[in-house]
């Protein structure tokens, strides 16, 4: 797709240029490097549609969102070009508190938790890890694709400590699920947190991020520190964050379900997109649809298959209308070329 002709899209004025640049960019990569040169393409698609919404939408809430959205295929596309350059990215600068919020994301945005038996796990490895390098828990919340969490760490177990976890954890994922390879992003993101206010606020917004994702309100949600602000402390030390609501907890609880203040959280954090069908509620629809037991099984139904069989597989996958190529192949662990093969048959 050539950007510059695409004129039936409407681009928003501050856009223009990024988007002539990109067009620009794309059309020079050269043929070798085919893999940067098809995702820019696909986000690209993607982000015209979103600056097309924009221009075509008079509710003030469905602008923002999809501003929201626009900007999160800007960082991503960003990020792409900076693998591809090879720039080298700039050095941890260390908290002054020692406080940080760490975010851990799948690869390619891939689930990370297929089932409550991997979310124990990994939070039986904080446990682990936070007493083997001494740091503080203070907010955790563990989504389908990524982890929130809020810790106090000396600056030299910083990487030791995250890194351990995810050794552990990938290990374990990879054993499971009959897999190799990386899991996480190999670079973890942390943003230091040096103000009462933002750390109390960057707790709120982890124990938030259910609800802004559309999961479950913060209060239903099993998977975050706020259920062990409320009843049991299992690995969060919980006196600091308290300490600002008088260690009553029905204060605590009345800020944390307000919603968030504007300090600058939202635009640090990528946004989420949240697509139709998250990759674990489609292994779940895949295991009933195929009549397997669990994902260990629907891995080897398909790993089991003759190409024929793979490809009626394939073409009764392709009715769910929800779900695109790479979260088939994410979830499947067949490959992105195959589903697509078989997804443009007629």
């Amino acid at each position: 797709m050539n950007l510059s002709s695409s004129r039936e899209f409407l681009i928003l004025n501050k856009y223009k240029e990024f988007i002539n640049i990109l067009d620009n960019l794309i059309e020079n990569i050269p043929k070798k490097d085919y893999f940067y040169k098809d995702k820019l393409k696909d986000l690209s698609i993607k982000l015209l549609y979103f600056i097309n919404k924009v221009n075509n939408e008079d509710n003030y809430k469905n602008i923002s969102i999809y501003k929201v959205e626009i900007n999160s295929f800007i960082n991503i596309i960003d990020y792409i070009l900076e693998r591809r350059n090879n720039v080298s990215r700039p050095l941890r600068v260390f908290s002054h508190s020692k406080i940080y919020h760490i975010i851990l994301k799948g690869l390619d945005s891939q689930t990370i938790f297929f089932d409550d038996q991997d979310r124990k796990f990994f939070l039986n490895q904080v446990f682990i890890t936070k007493k083997e390098f001494n740091y503080e828990i203070f907010a955790y919340c563990l989504m389908s694709n990524h982890v929130h969490m809020v810790i106090k760490c000396e600056d030299e177990f910083l990487s030791k400590s995250i890194q351990s976890l995810l050794v552990r954890y990938v290990s374990y994922f990879n054993k499971k699920y009959n897999r190799t390879g990386s899991l996480v992003q190999n670079r973890f993101n942390s943003r230091n947190v040096e103000t009462e206010k933002y750390f109390i606020e960057v707790c709120k917004y982890v124990h938030r991020n259910p609800e802004k994702a559309g999961i479950a309100l913060t209060q239903n949600y099993k998977w975050s520190s706020y259920q062990e602000y409320i009843r049991k402390k299992k690995i969060i030390s919980s006196s600091l964050l308290m300490h600002y609501f008088d260690n009553d907890i029905s204060k605590f609880a009345d800020y944390t379900l307000k919603t968030l203040e504007k300090i600058g959280i939202e635009d640090y954090i990528e946004y989420e997109m949240i697509p139709k069908i998250s990759d674990e509620e489609l292994a779940e629809e895949l295991i009933k649809r195929f009549n397997v037991n669990n994902m260990v099984g629907l891995l080897n139904f398909f790993k089991n298959k003759d190409k024929k069989e793979l490809v009626e597989c394939l073409k009764e996958i392709h009715k769910i209308k929800v779900v695109n190529i790479s979260q088939v192949a994410r979830v499947t662990k067949i490959t992105k070329r195959i589903v697509e093969s078989v997804w443009k048959m007629k």
